[in-house]
């Protein structure tokens, strides 16, 4: 079975600066993906401060885990580099960028109630610069994205547009 992208939805990307595709992985995989996940945080109880793998909210303690972050998650649980090489993902970033392609960064935002931390309207790319602009963030979204459970928004074309500064007082804002 084939996963590439359409001409229709590579001109939007290539228009709006994303796209979102609903259903790419199925629903066992997601399961699987969502227990792993449950057991990382589960796991983040029995420690105090951030680390390598966990970047903890303000509150967060052993009995109420405040996970804002898990780090290269790929790099805990098999099935997250499981879902790194998942041919319907893998087929729809090379309909985008060739088969020359490397992983820059993997990271799991969580929003954990508890965390109370606000992501703040950004350009990814500030935060990776590159020399070209052959890079995309490619997205999982392991629950729906609604507007009652702190969506994801997207402005459309600016891409094209100026990257703005993410500086405060000599220092890169770090999300």
């Amino acid at each position: 079975m084939k996963y590439n992208l359409s001409k229709d939805q590579i001109s939007e990307y290539h228009k709006n600066g994303y796209i979102i595709i609903e259903n790419v992985i199925d629903k066992e995989f997601l399961n699987e993906l969502n227990n792993a996940t449950d057991k990382m945080v589960k796991e983040a109880t029995i420690i105090e401060k951030s680390n390598e793998q966990f970047d903890l909210g303000e509150k967060h303690s052993s009995t109420r885990p405040s996970v804002r972050r898990i780090k290269q998650p790929q790099n805990f649980d098999d099935i997250f580099k499981k879902l790194l090489f998942f041919p319907s993902i893998l087929e729809k970033v090379t309909s985008l960028l060739g088969k020359n392609f490397r992983l820059h960064n993997g990271k799991m935002n969580l929003k954990s109630p508890s965390a109370g931390d606000l992501v703040d309207w950004h350009q990814d790319w500030a935060f990776y610069p590159h020399s070209n602009d052959d890079v995309l963030a490619v997205g999982i979204m392991l629950d729906d994205m609604t507007f009652d459970n702190g969506t994801v928004l997207f402005v459309p074309k600016t891409h094209k547009g100026e990257v703005y500064n993410h500086h405060h007082d000599g220092f890169l804002l770090v999300l």
